[in-house]
């Protein structure tokens, strides 16, 4: 239990219960409830609804889920962020597509993002240059997260979305190969996994 001021934002009691939840498993990570760009419960179930969905490898229900929070909070930047991977998971040739959902979602979420902390900033940013397909950006941006902190569930989720699909070609001892690495997709998935076993996509 968790004692709220009457003027507190109950995001914050969430995130104190998870963060003693999480300690007594022997992880010191937090859950950033309170960074979530929405007062709405309604739109908030519903994108909790669409997580759910995209770890259930459901695409389609997970797309639903975050229109429907979209729709109720228009300006919830996670929702409109985590719609435009939803899309790119249904159909990976929504990149090739300058006016695609996913593109229009991610741009939005980006613009939403602008008043927001820094690092809110910064991962919906990678969104953003996922859909717009600047792979080498979203990589560099990845990997300095997780350097920062292994245990960040979101920054390994995108990690494991962006690997199969940066095909971009790369010198190598056989000419040019993808840069795209299976072991290193097997592993980042794994570390997830090692995280939270419910991720059914890794």
């Amino acid at each position: 239990t968790e004692e709220v001021r009457s003027i507190e934002d109950v995001r914050g009691a969430y995130e104190r219960i998870g963060a003693r939840l999480l300690a007594t498993a022997g992880v010191d990570s937090v859950p950033d409830i309170g960074a979530v760009t929405t007062r709405s419960l309604q739109a908030y179930r519903a994108y909790l609804r669409g997580v759910a969905e995209l770890n259930r490898v459901r695409p389609g229900p997970a797309r639903e889920a975050f229109r429907e929070a979209m729709k109720l909070d228009s300006t919830f930047a996670q929702a409109h962020a985590q719609y435009a991977v939803a899309t790119i998971r249904a159909d990976l040739f929504d990149l090739l597509d300058d006016a695609s959902d996913a593109i229009r979602a991610a741009d939005r979420a980006e613009a939403l993002s602008a008043r927001r902390p820094a690092a809110e900033r910064r991962r919906i940013r990678l969104v953003a240059d996922l859909v717009h397909a600047r792979f080498t950006a979203v990589r560099a941006g990845l990997d300095t997260m997780l350097a920062a902190d292994s245990l960040d569930l979101a920054a390994l989720d995108l990690a494991v979305t962006l690997e199969p699909y940066d095909l971009l070609l790369i010198p190598s001892a056989r000419g040019f190969e993808p840069r795209f690495n299976r072991n290193r997709w097997v592993k980042l998935a794994r570390r997830q996994l090692e995280l939270d076993p419910g991720r059914h996509a890794a």
